[in-house]
């Protein structure tokens, strides 16, 4: 006995689905790169308005950061990139935690605008203590740099608009409460001189 796979109604009902498997996959990837190419145009935009008034700041390799117990307090030990860069970080997601009784360990990615405007990914691993007296160690390696095509293909845009907007309100509530006390300062100085 032969079987005909043309009259296998198992096959032909999958072959059927494979069609509009295949067709809906076309569909999504069009839409996926027309919204890509949105983003990364809306994204372009906003990085430009934005940069200047963003607050880049020294990004570390290593640091070590020490409980305080009662009247003894130390600084924090820090090491910063072997290339001295700067950056905001405008999104982050955890690739690992694991919280223990006695602390907590997570590896997480970072993703950071730099002041030329490229983005760099940095992996950091830490290890916290619930311990009193106890350090808590960081460690962030450089994992690359992205172009924005990436950066929208693999990170979460909204995320990152959003950190754009939280950095510069919190910019703008400093150089309100700056501007407010050297105003007060401004107006001490000229009752002195006249």
């Amino acid at each position: 006995m032969t079987l005909t796979l043309s009259k296998d109604k198992n096959i032909i009902e999958l072959a059927r689905i494979m069609q509009v498997v295949e067709k809906t996959q076309e569909e999504l990837n069009n839409v996926v790169d027309l919204v890509n190419g949105i983003d990364v145009k809306r994204l372009s935009e906003i990085i430009r308005i934005c940069k200047s008034g963003l607050s880049f700041t020294h990004i570390y390799s290593e640091k070590t950061t020490y409980s305080c117990s009662g009247t003894n307090y130390r600084s924090d030990d820090i090491e910063y990139q072997s290339d001295d860069a700067k950056g905001f970080i405008v999104a982050d997601y955890y690739e690992y935690e694991n919280k223990h009784s006695q602390g907590r360990n997570y590896t997480k990615l970072d993703l950071y605008l730099l002041p030329d405007l490229s983005f760099r990914e940095y992996r950091t691993k830490a290890n916290q203590s619930y311990w009193q007296d106890s350090s808590d160690t960081y460690t962030k390696e450089y994992v690359g740099t992205l172009t924005i095509e990436e950066v929208v293909e693999g990170w979460d845009v909204d995320e990152i608009v959003s950190s754009i907007k939280n950095g510069l309100e919190k910019r703008l509530e400093n150089l309100g409460t700056r501007t407010k006390s050297q105003t007060k300062r401004l107006e001490s100085l000229q009752k002195l001189t006249v």
